[in-house]
């Protein structure tokens, strides 16, 4: 059976990689059964892979991939009669452009508004790391960096502003039935849900159901373990 290698905090099954949700919902999607390897952030580098310090890693029988758009695009190779994810090469191209636009766009600012509250859910090994390593990216405090989430939070409702209108339109980005742009999506409200309380939508009820129907088409509910 497959391995996914993937982040998780003190708890085994807080399960909280932006990154490797989405394969985790990938997979979930096509139906493809998987066992989970769970890490911390000190037990990463080199677990897998000589001189690799990140998740995903995908592991099927003699293949080994890395970064969670090469798998996702492993997995619809691989399993061409499950569910498309991409909808054809031209999908493929448009899923690259989404996901430049959430990683640039959306991953940093939520990283500001759960910061503290993702070092909180980690073992003491891993909040040094977490916190030296976060604190000289930011330049300030995890504490100092939270603070202003209330203003992160109007910033993200910018930026979901484009996605909102087309599910104003529609159940999913994709249309009738989700894609890529869902999963990517989806995975990075998996990864603040499973770190903090923090509503980082902002009681948005489209948003909301939205986000929880393509949890469950991708059958990825019982898997998020909410802070």
């Amino acid at each position: 059976m497959p391995k996914l290698y993937e982040l998780c905090g003190a708890e085994t099954d807080r399960l909280f990689s932006a990154y490797a949700w989405r394969v985790r919902l990938t997979l979930g999607y096509k139906g493809i059964a998987f066992d989970s390897q769970p890490l911390p952030f000190t037990a990463i580098p080199g677990a897998v892979l000589p001189d690799y310090a990140r998740v995903p890693v995908f592991v099927d029988g003699d293949e080994t991939v890395v970064e969670s758009f090469d798998i996702c695009h492993y997995l619809e190779a691989r399993h061409p009669d499950t569910p498309t994810v991409f909808g054809g090469e031209g999908g493929v191209q448009n899923a690259a452009l989404i996901d430049n636009l959430i990683v640039t766009g959306l991953y940093p600012t939520i990283s500001r508004m759960i910061i503290k509250d993702i070092h909180d859910q980690l073992a003491a090994a891993d909040q040094a790391y977490f916190r030296a390593s976060r604190e000289e990216r930011f330049g300030a405090t995890l504490e100092d960096v939270q603070r202003g989430r209330d203003k992160e939070r109007t910033r993200f409702a910018t930026f979901l502003k484009p996605y909102r209108r087309r599910l104003e339109a529609a159940p999913y980005l994709g249309g009738e039935r989700l894609l890529f742009a869902d999963i990517a999506l989806c995975a990075s409200l998996c990864w603040a849900r499973a770190t903090s309380p923090y509503d980082i939508l902002g009681g948005d009820a489209l948003m909301d159901e939205w986000f929880w129907r393509t949890l469950d088409a991708c059958h990825g509910r019982a898997a998020l373990k909410r802070a």
